[in-house]
């Protein structure tokens, strides 16, 4: 069986509150949070399903008012969720930039590639690898008819 993996990094540091610190360690298993309005929060994000706050991300503190965020084995969609969600609720937070990469133990075709997402408060962009590819290879594919 092939475990498939999705790590990256998130740049810059960001200035992470102790709520935000809080609901990077939320678990989807608990049953209940000591902090009701964290609950409130969580599925203000998230939605209701317990399964779609998984967070893969986790944080360490670099200096007195930065966290590093990284994602050693799963990066997803509610961490897109968290870190939009965190773009649009600080005014002072910085632009997010995350860098990922997805691999696989085995080596089998479309278990690998990566992508980017640059979060502001207005928008995300995201790339991934995959559709580059293809974007390149219709160019090239419409250069050569044309020649």
């Amino acid at each position: 069986m092939a475990n498939y993996y999705t790590q990256g990094t998130v740049a810059p540091y960001l200035p992470l509150t102790k709520i935000h610190r809080d609901l990077i360690d939320l678990n989807m298993y608990d049953e209940e949070y000591e902090d009701p309005a964290l609950e409130i929060l969580a599925k203000q994000i998230w939605g209701e399903d317990p399964y779609d706050r998984s967070l893969g991300l986790r944080c360490e503190r670099v200096n007195q008012d930065e966290y590093y965020l990284f994602a050693e084995e799963s990066l997803g969609e509610a961490d897109l969720a968290f870190l939009e969600w965190l773009a649009k609720t600080d005014p002072e937070m910085p632009a997010i930039e995350v860098e990922f990469a997805h691999s696989c133990s085995k080596l089998r075709p479309g278990s690998f590639g990566g992508g980017a997402w640059f979060i502001t408060p207005d928008h995300t962009d995201s790339m991934h690898t995959s559709m580059w590819l293809s974007e390149v290879r219709k160019l090239y594919a419409d250069a050569i008819v044309e020649d």
